[in-house]
């Protein structure tokens, strides 16, 4: 039915916003990073954050829950936009934010499952929900941090920055702290964090996040660990730059983790999938991880075995060595091997999403097929079949998907839904 398809879609387009949204406090900060932090990336973040914290200090919370509670805790600035403490009151961000989230999973998503678990986040009375809001927090914190120590904000050229000159900003920065330092502290003095919490905060506040970390056993882990995955904001993917993607902001490894758990939700509520959600979004928070060691290769650069096998050792490597956590190292081989119904569910969405992403990029018209001269996979048999039948860049890339990948009737009602609608312009009329 074209109806259940659309609501699937309009959700994955109205999260993927999120990708283009860069975090307002950077704006303020004037943050001079080649790509700076979107809301999307910081959601990543966030996710990597609780699997660190979680593990190094077995903290008695439901990482599952938490992690999907990460996953949309920012949905509400997908309609508000983001807020910054310094531009609205909490009580009024409440309001504003509760109402649009309410329209979100009124509207375009009926899931009040995920309306509970956003003010369960907000109320901040459960463990997950204080843990989550923590996690939420110093990812901020140690973000300013490593721009900080990147040099990528001059507190010298802050004239037109209202939020630099606030009382409780300025009193720190006057006590001589770069802004990393100044972030940390802010932090600190402002959200409670606990006792772990506040040992990773001053590992942080005390370290060169740019130079190699030293330093106290679990706070080390767990901030070699976020830094570890902190890589993947800062990687385009392989596809995007293959076919030489002409957009103001390309999408990144971690905005497409993100995308994926988003296309979960909406296939997940539409459709009403017998699987383990919670499962599902913690195994596609992680299904990349292998990327942070191997980079981000296609099947066109390496058979699926040579990158299983490459990819394993990766993965091995850092959940053994960096976060000892075994029971993430199976779910990813798991997803690899796709024999459970939650492995085969995440893997279809991983790669939908980069079906829908293609045909958006191909809808804006950021995609000129006329200057692909330095690209091979532009000229391989199994992509200019769909090209000589007439398709453009997107809909060739869910004509391949489709093919290639078998999806179900579900996934391949959206697909088609994908093929013969303008996904830019739908993407538009949410906004209206």
């Amino acid at each position: 039915m074209k109806n259940r398809a659309k609501q699937a879609i309009d959700y994955y387009l109205l999260c993927n916003n999120l990708k283009n949204i860069i975090r307002t406090g950077w704006l303020n900060w004037n943050v001079q990073a080649e790509r700076v932090e979107s809301i999307a990336e910081h959601i990543y973040g966030a996710q990597m954050l609780a699997i660190g914290m979680k593990h190094a200090y077995n903290y008695d919370i439901d990482l599952l829950k938490t992690i999907l509670m990460l996953a949309i805790h920012e949905t509400e600035e997908i309609i508000i936009g983001d807020k910054t403490l310094f531009q609205i009151s909490a009580l009024e961000k409440a309001i504003e934010g509760h109402k649009a989230i309410h329209e979100i999973f009124g509207r375009f998503l009926p899931a009040p499952e995920l309306e509970q678990l956003i003010l369960e986040f907000d109320e901040r009375k459960t463990k997950e929900a204080q843990f989550a809001y923590f996690c939420d927090k110093l990812e901020c914190d140690i973000q300013a941090k490593i721009y900080g120590d990147k040099g990528y904000v001059d507190l010298n050229h802050q004239e037109n920055n209202s939020t630099a000159k606030d009382p409780r900003v300025a009193k720190l920065t006057n006590q001589g702290m770069d802004f990393g330092q100044m972030w940390i502290k802010f932090g600190q003095d402002r959200y409670g964090y606990d006792e772990n919490f506040m040992e990773v905060s001053n590992y942080a506040l005390f370290h060169d996040l740019n130079k190699k970390i030293i330093g106290n056993e679990k706070a080390k882990q767990v901030v070699k660990y976020y830094l570890l995955c902190n890589k993947l904001k800062t990687v385009i993917r392989t596809g995007w730059l293959t076919w030489n993607v002409q957009a103001e902001r390309v999408e990144s490894i971690a905005e497409h983790i993100y995308s994926t758990q988003m296309l979960a939700l909406s296939m997940y509520y539409t459709y009403d999938y017998d699987i383990d959600l919670l499962k599902t979004i913690l195994m596609l928070a992680i299904h990349e991880t292998e990327e942070i060691i191997i980079g981000d290769k296609t099947l066109f650069q390496t058979s699926e075995k040579d990158r299983n096998t490459e990819g394993h050792k990766a993965v091995h490597h850092i959940f053994k060595n960096i976060l000892s956590v075994p029971a993430l190292e199976q779910l990813i081989l798991e997803f690899d091997e796709r024999k459970t119904k939650e492995a085969d569910f995440a893997f279809h969405c991983d790669k939908l999403d980069w079906g829908l992403q293609s045909k958006l990029y191909g809808d804006r018209k950021q995609v000129d097929l006329n200057k692909q001269d330095n690209n091979p996979v532009s000229k391989h048999q199994s992509v200019t079949k769909w090209f000589d039948q007439g398709y453009d860049f997107g809909q060739m890339c869910l004509k391949f998907d489709a093919e290639r990948y078998g999806y179900d009737t579900n996934f391949t009602e959206v697909s088609d839904f994908a093929l013969t609608n303008d996904l830019a312009k739908e993407q538009k009329s949410l906004k209206k």
